[in-house]
C-alpha cells in the first residue's frame, strides 16, 4: 500500500499542481501539511476532511492510509 505522502504526490502530478497550492486549499502552510502527512504532527478533523475530499476518499480510508504507514 502506498503511503499517504505518495498518494498525495501522485494526485498532485495528475492534477499538475503543487503541494503549496494543496496546502493553501486546506488552510495551512506547505511545511505544516508535509509534517502532518509524514506523521510528525496530527491532522485536525477539518483538515482531514478537506484532504480526504481532495483525494476522493472517505475519512476512514484516509485514516487507514495514514495509520498503515505507521
Amino acid at each position: 500500500m502506498n503511503s499517504i505522502i505518495d498518494m498525495v504526490k501522485e494526485r498532485l502530478e495528475q492534477d499538475g499542481t503543487t503541494m503549496e497550492s494543496l496546502a493553501d486549499s486546506i488552510g495551512m502552510s506547505r511545511g505544516s501539511l508535509y509534517n502532518k502527512l509524514s506523521g510528525k504532527n496530527h491532522l485536525l478533523l477539518p483538515e482531514a476532511i478537506r484532504l480526504a475530499k481532495w483525494l476522493g476518499m472517505s475519512t476512514d480510508e484516509l485514516g487507514n492510509a495514514i495509520y498503515a504507514a505507521s
